[in-house]
């Protein structure tokens, strides 16, 4: 990073690696999400499928990953173990019993990816059977089986001690006009270098 740019590196310098870096995101939220703007990053991400109904919605983003998954080549170590290799020159380790990838997609979000898919098909084994427990419908269930405790209104609200309460913000508007878009990932970057490649070349 130092090498493309210093005054960017020197930015991150204050801030730990957990919050920049994928290589240090926690995998305990199943969600590999860096941005806060997460509905803006989901519509984005589903195109081609957002005027759909619901149902179809779903389908199509479940097919996305196994669309992408034959063009991986696997190549087993052991009953566990698979190196996988996929276009452009990526390789990752893949293991089953662990589930996890060395991309770290897999145990970040809890769901297989296309490198992950075609190993799970090389073994013979249902990908749909290794989607993290975060996603199934008794989980879902058991998030919303609580309930949520009545709340009287502000009249019967006690003091506090806490002083003046909260207070603005100190950050300023910054200068000239607000940007309407959102910043895109590395990952959006290349589909759309490669989208401009392949119409290039059909056009020559």
């Amino acid at each position: 990073m130092t090498e493309i740019d210093v005054e960017a590196a020197k930015w991150f310098d204050d801030k730990p690696p957990s919050q920049w870096s994928r290589a240090y995101f926690s995998t305990h939220p199943k969600c590999a999400m860096l941005l806060n703007n997460i509905c803006e990053c989901f519509n984005n991400k589903i195109l081609d499928a957002r005027e759909k109904p619901i149902i179809e919605i779903i389908l199509h983003i479940k097919q996305k990953n196994i669309d992408k998954a034959p063009e991986c080549f696997s190549f087993k170590s052991n009953d566990d173990l698979y190196e996988v290799s996929c276009p452009y020159g990526d390789q990752y380790a893949v293991n089953i019993k662990e589930q996890t990838c060395s991309c770290r997609k897999w145990e970040l979000t809890g769901i297989p990816r296309p490198h992950a898919i075609a190993v799970l098909w090389m073994a013979k084994k249902n990908p749909l059977r290794y989607v993290s427990k975060w996603y199934i419908v008794e989980t879902y269930m058991k998030c919303y089986e609580g309930s949520v405790c009545p709340m009287n209104g502000e009249s019967e609200w006690g003091l506090t001690d806490v002083g003046e309460g909260p207070l603005p913000s100190l950050y300023g508007r910054a200068a000239g006009r607000p940007k309407k878009l959102r910043r895109r990932s590395s990952e959006e970057v290349q589909q759309a270098t490669e989208k401009t490649k392949k119409k290039v070349t059909r056009v020559g």
